[in-house]
């Protein structure tokens, strides 16, 4: 069973989460006026957090997540990741990833 959450309150937004695999869940939390954010998931247990909290950046981050029981925590935005790609091919990873 994947779980896409998504609590999006943008004035003109676009999120996709792709998952392809089982146990698979991604949490977005965008607070940002303009964002057109991806979070592709292939593989099983895997889960993406997506937190941004700046309502004035534009948002265009990309989560690509190839493999099995990998774990991705974003918090946060600024001018630096606005246009941020991460791209993981592996199992078993873990990563954490701030932005203030």
């Amino acid at each position: 069973m994947n779980t896409p959450t998504t609590d999006v309150s943008t004035f003109t937004s676009k999120s996709s989460v792709i998952q392809l695999g089982n146990n698979n869940s991604a949490l977005v939390y965008n607070k940002s006026k303009s964002s057109d954010l991806l979070i592709r998931q292939t593989g099983d247990f895997n889960t993406t957090l997506m937190t941004n909290t700046n309502p004035n950046l534009e948002n265009k981050q990309k989560v690509n997540v190839e493999g099995d029981n990998n774990y991705i925590d974003i918090t946060g935005n600024n001018s630096n990741s606005k246009e941020m790609q991460l791209n993981l091919k592996t199992n078993d990873k873990m990563i954490f990833v701030r932005h203030y």
